[in-house]
């Protein structure tokens, strides 16, 4: 049974978003197959796409995630006892580094002082409004993530409620 409506492979999000076309998506996904690396990772390796590109795709990619409408409950006789106790909560998010920032358009190193100085200052610019979306994808991540905690909070307690049901009870034979 699956819990959200629309779930896109995040290849055919950045083919969509006009990132990377089909073809170079099929060499990706040759080169998955070969290796056994992630797709981002090997588009970003091969300079296809950004690390920054990447993260606004797998956004998009939680945002389109919309639950599917939760279906009515069942009358029918609940579980045996042992099959009611909940199971373990999911183990914590692991903390995922971001790649190291690189500039594809870095000039070629200038003999001239100033001018060395102004191309360090462009990278440095070019580098903070490049952390700033990315915090700001991550906020967007951050608030998906707390949505669909909530949401499957709200699940379990209705769950709760119908199995502590006293209608709810098996019916003798």
């Amino acid at each position: 049974m699956s819990t959200f409506a629309a779930w896109r492979p995040i290849g055919h999000v950045l083919v969509e978003a006009g990132a990377i076309s089909q073809d170079e998506l099929e060499l990706a996904l040759a080169e998955q197959r070969r290796s056994g690396r992630r797709l981002g990772e090997i588009l970003i390796d091969s300079g296809r796409i950004t690390w920054l590109t990447l993260a606004n795709a797998i956004a998009e990619q939680a945002t389109d995630m919309e639950p599917a409408p939760a279906p009515e409950p069942d009358p029918a006789p609940m579980l045996s006892p042992a099959a009611s106790i909940a199971p373990p909560p999911p183990p914590p998010l692991s903390h995922v580094p971001a790649p190291p920032v690189t500039v594809a358009d870095d000039p070629p190193p200038s003999t001239d002082p100033t001018g060395r100085l102004e191309t360090v200052e462009a990278m440095l610019k070019e580098r903070q409004r490049a952390f700033l979306e990315l915090v700001s994808v991550t906020e967007r991540l951050r608030a998906n993530v707390a949505r669909l905690q909530q949401q499957l909070g709200e699940r379990d307690a209705e769950i709760a409620k119908l199995r502590a049901r006293p209608d709810a009870g098996v019916t003798a034979a």
